[in-house]
């Protein structure tokens, strides 16, 4: 199944929620992306950061991977202090 426009919008209308997204829940909403192909002019797209694929390249991936090493180093510590 194809990871397409539809589902990055969906995608972006998650991620821009008021209440924001816990880092498990973004890992969660951008799975698919891994899980899913992206073929054709999309995947050409988000090669070159082009709309609607710029925000995801330049945006949340970069910070999903920043949120997740964080919470990463976070939940590392907590386990090494408790040991």
């Amino acid at each position: 199944m194809e990871f397409g426009t539809d589902e990055l919008g969906n995608l972006y209308e998650e991620v821009s929620h008021t209440d924001g997204v816990s880092p498990q829940r973004l890992r969660g909403i951008t799975s698919p992306l891994v899980e899913r192909t992206i073929s054709g002019d999309n995947l050409d797209r988000f090669r070159r950061g082009a709309k609607p694929w710029k925000r995801l390249k330049e945006e949340i991936l970069p910070v999903q991977d920043l949120i997740s090493t964080l919470y990463i180093m976070q939940r590392s510590k907590v386990l090494v202090s408790s040991a």
